[in-house]
């Protein structure tokens, strides 16, 4: 199975093999349970739209497979947890600390709840020398929040291009996707222009697809136990539906399908 991850992902399978190995084995997590197969979108404001909303889960459902995913109003508040805040020097806007807000929901995952990744519209630090952060998410417990605050021109008092609402989506699934696999314990990947590099700006993230890298993959679905070939043809379908950003991504889906299809066959 090892191959398959590797070759789907670069020709020169053997030097990534050893080291997808190596890595699998220094790794192995606790794998999601039955019991616990949940993961929670919370949300913080009710102003997010539906539409985002519907698209965000469809994405966490191909993108986690072997996982229900389902939408929370019931995550705390920043203002119910009295979360640090501050007015931002650059933007002049409020901003939450988004460590102290996760230390003080820890206990507000469900009880089904693998993880919870909650979703606002407030911009969001993660400490006093920060200028901002897009999201953060802890493997332990499994809880994460993330902003959209500054995918949308109006944070920066500009007017929004037609396109906003389809890049703002495209953006967004790439956060949630990032962070939600922090929650499943992997950190910043090292190896790859994967999903699971770090950045500090969308301009930067944008020089990467959305997909994990065949280290990450390998890590996710020894958590889920799914279909890697099954996963790729959902994460096609899904993204065919989605709006022009995702066109790189959804190429990059097409060509993985059929070269997953490839070597089972030749296997």
């Amino acid at each position: 199975t090892t191959e398959i991850y590797t070759q789907a992902f670069v020709g020169s399978v053997r030097c990534v093999q050893e080291t997808v190995s190596k890595q699998y084995k220094n790794w192995q997590k606790t794998p999601v349970s039955p019991k616990k197969n949940t993961l929670y979108i919370g949300l913080l404001d009710k102003s997010i739209s539906k539409k985002l909303l519907d698209n965000c889960k469809s994405v966490m459902a191909a993108y986690f497979p072997g996982c229900q995913v389902k939408i929370t109003t019931s995550a705390p508040s920043f203002e119910s947890l009295k979360v640090i805040n501050r007015i931002n020097e650059g933007s002049g806007k409020r901003q939450y600390q988004v460590l102290d807000y996760l230390k003080k929901a820890k206990g507000h995952i469900p009880a089904d709840g693998f993880a919870m990744l909650c979703l606002t519209n407030e911009d969001l630090y993660p400490g006093d020398q920060w200028n901002y952060v897009f999201g953060w998410a802890f493997y332990n417990p499994r809880i994460g929040c993330f902003s959209t605050a500054r995918h949308y021109s109006s944070f920066y008092g500009s007017k929004p291009s037609p396109d906003e609402e389809d890049v703002v989506l495209y953006n967004t699934v790439r956060v949630m996707t990032h962070e939600t696999t922090h929650m499943f314990g992997l950190p910043h990947c090292i190896y790859y222009a994967c999903g699971m590099c770090g950045f500090n700006s969308i301009e930067e993230a944008l020089t990467r697809i959305i997909d994990l890298c065949p280290i990450c993959l390998r890590k996710v679905q020894f958590a889920l136990r799914f279909d890697v070939k099954k996963r790729y043809e959902g994460l096609r379908d899904v993204f065919s539906k989605m709006p022009a950003p995702f066109e790189k991504d959804l190429e990059w889906y097409v060509k993985r399908q059929k070269r997953t299809t490839k070597l089972i066959r030749k296997d």
